[in-house]
Order: structure tokens, then sequence, then C-alpha cells
């Protein structure tokens, strides 16, 4: 095998670049999220929604305006949230927000998850994380409303992208 001093540099730089890259993606550590709840507790207070929180598995918001009862969780970027919202066994301890599901995403209302978008996005901040970007982080609201709610009427562009 016949070997050129012109593919040996190139095989040279090469590795000089990329060992270069990951040493440098390696001091990026793991990234990290906002306060996605204390973003949206505050968006629904300026609101003047009486607004209750807990972790159980996860970030949990009940809020209550006048007729308006809605239940709001922090979805999985890959789907899966609005199926738990569906369930009998959901449904059952939540009777009150029975009669509609809708996802808030980029400051948008959607009747389903986007989740190519959604995905996309998560993708795409992980790797601007990983190059030494301070991307912002735009999470995936599910809300699980009552018929009373204005949800579209809501500013959600307020928590579309959040700082990290």
């Amino acid at each position: 095998m016949i070997s050129s001093p012109g593919f040996s540099v190139f095989l040279a730089l090469s590795l000089l670049v990329t060992l270069s890259i990951k040493f440098v993606v390696g001091k990026q550590g793991e990234l990290g999220r906002p306060d996605v709840q204390g973003a949206v507790v505050d968006l629904l207070a300026h609101q003047n929604f009486n607004v209750q929180t807990s972790r159980g598995g996860g970030l949990v918001i009940e809020a209550e305006s006048g007729d308006c009862h809605m239940l709001i969780l922090e979805a999985n970027a890959a789907g899966g949230t609005g199926d738990a919202l569906r369930t009998p066994r959901f449904e059952e301890h939540h009777a009150k927000y029975r009669d509609r599901i809708a996802f808030v995403f980029n400051g948008r209302i959607y009747p389903e998850q986007p989740t190519l978008k959604t995905v996309g996005s998560e993708l795409w901040t992980r790797l601007q994380h990983r190059l030494g970007f301070n991307a912002g982080w735009r999470p995936v609201l599910a809300i699980r409303a009552s018929a009373g709610c204005p949800v579209e009427e809501l500013p959600w562009t307020g928590i579309a992208k959040l700082p990290r």
C-alpha cells in the first residue's frame, strides 16, 4: 500500500480538529433547564389565575379563574404526554379538566403535540449547547382545560423561549 505525504497530513489535521472539538464539547456539561414552572406560574398569576403547583413525577400546575380550570404539565418533547392526559385513570382524578387538551409550543397553541417541531427544537438546542452557544429552552406544555378557558387568549409567547 502506497501512502502519500498529503494524505498523512490530511489525517493528522483531521485527527487534531476532531479531538479539539471533542475536548471543547466535553467541557460544556449537561444542558440545564430553566425554571419552566416559575415562568408558567408568573404568566398565569399576571392573568389573575389562582395557581397551585406540585412536582409529583414532574411539573404539575393547577390554575383556576372563574369557570376556567386548567391542569398544565411540562410535556416530553418526544410525545406521549397527551396520551397520558387521555387515560381513564387520569380523567377519574381530574374530572373538572375533561373538556379539552391543547399543547403550547413556541408561543402557539396546537390541538395535538407538534412532535416533529418539539423534537427538532430539543435536538437543535442540545447541539447549540454542545457547541458552546447559549441557546434558550423552548418548553412544551400539555394543557387539560375546562370549556370556560380562553387558552388561546393567554400570552404564551412570554414563555416561548426561556433563558438557561
